[in-house]
């Protein structure tokens, strides 16, 4: 939800790593926010649902060979810490 983007993501995350040991990251943000080229040469121009969904987006640990129960954990871990946060 929108009501999630920013503090309230960042607060997820925080509370993932530290009561559950699950580190998350923000692996996909609007490029032209985090890379100083494009930065320099598109100033002024902004993308604002992109920045929006870029806002609330989080990325959990995610491989193939992570086990069936590193998966189940983190689900859970995931809508454990949403609960609480509500």
């Amino acid at each position: 939800p929108r009501a999630w983007a920013g503090e309230k993501r960042d607060a997820l995350m925080m509370l993932l790593r530290k009561e559950y040991g699950v580190d998350t990251v923000v692996a996909n943000p609007p490029v032209y926010q985090t890379d100083s080229f494009l930065r320099r040469n598109t100033e002024g121009q902004r993308c604002p649902q992109a920045e929006e969904i870029g806002a609330r987006l989080f990325c959990p640990p995610t491989h193939p060979l992570m086990s069936e129960e590193d998966n189940e954990y983190i689900c859970a871990a995931i809508t454990d810490a949403v609960e609480r946060l509500r």
